[in-house]
C-alpha cells in the first residue's frame, strides 16, 4: 500500500511542538516588553531630572520634582525653602509603573543645580542620597534612580531589597 501525506499522529506531534515553541516565544516576548517599558520609564525620568537640574542652574530658579505613585511633576519656585507647589506644573506625566522612594517623594534643585537632601531650609550636600525605584522590581532591569546632591544615577535594585542606595547597583 502506497501512503501519500502524513498520519494523524505525525500532524498532532508537529502541532504540539509548534504550540510549545509559540508559548515559549510569547513568554519571552512578554518579559522583554515589560523590561523595555520599565527601563524606558526610568530613563525618561532620569532625562526629566537632568533637565530640571539644568533649568534650575540656567534660569537661576528652583525646580521641585515630585513623584507620587504613578504621578511625576516638575514645578518652578523662587526658593527651595517655600512649601512644595501644588499647581502650575512645568512638566506633568502619568507613569505606567508605580514609583517608591526611600524617604520623601519630592526633591528641590536650587539655583546652583544642587539637590536639597536635608530639608527645605538648607542645602546640605553630605546627606544620604535619595532613591526612587520602579515597581515591579527585577534585578535584571534598570529600575532605580539615585539622586545625590550633585549627581543623578541609574541602577539596578537588588532582589528583595528596600528602595535604598545601599541596595542599588549603579550602572
Amino acid at each position: 500500500m502506497k501512503r501519500n501525506g502524513f498520519s494523524l499522529i505525525e500532524l498532532l506531534i508537529v502541532i504540539a511542538i509548534m504550540v510549545t515553541v509559540i508559548a515559549l516565544g510569547a513568554l519571552g516576548y512578554s518579559t522583554m516588553t515589560r523590561k523595555a517599558g520599565i527601563e524606558s520609564q526610568v530613563k525618561q525620568m532620569y532625562a526629566d531630572l537632568v533637565t530640571a537640574q539644568s533649568q534650575a542652574l540656567y534660569w537661576k530658579n528652583c525646580r521641585f520634582v515630585t513623584v507620587s505613585g504613578t504621578q511625576f511633576a516638575v514645578y518652578s519656585s523662587s526658593t527651595c525653602d517655600k512649601p512644595l507647589p501644588t499647581t502650575g506644573a512645568i512638566t506633568q506625566k502619568t507613569l505606567k509603573y508605580a514609583v517608591t522612594s526611600n524617604s520623601t517623594d519630592s526633591i528641590c534643585f536650587d539655583q546652583r543645580g544642587v539637590v536639597n537632601l536635608a530639608n527645605p531650609t538648607t542645602t546640605d550636600i553630605t546627606r544620604t542620597p535619595k532613591a526612587w525605584c520602579t515597581q515591579p522590581n527585577d534585578p535584571d532591569f534598570l529600575t532605580s534612580i539615585v539622586i545625590n546632591a550633585t549627581s543623578i544615577q541609574i541602577g539596578r535594585l537588588s532582589s528583595g531589597g528596600a528602595c535604598d542606595r545601599a541596595n542599588i547597583s549603579i550602572q
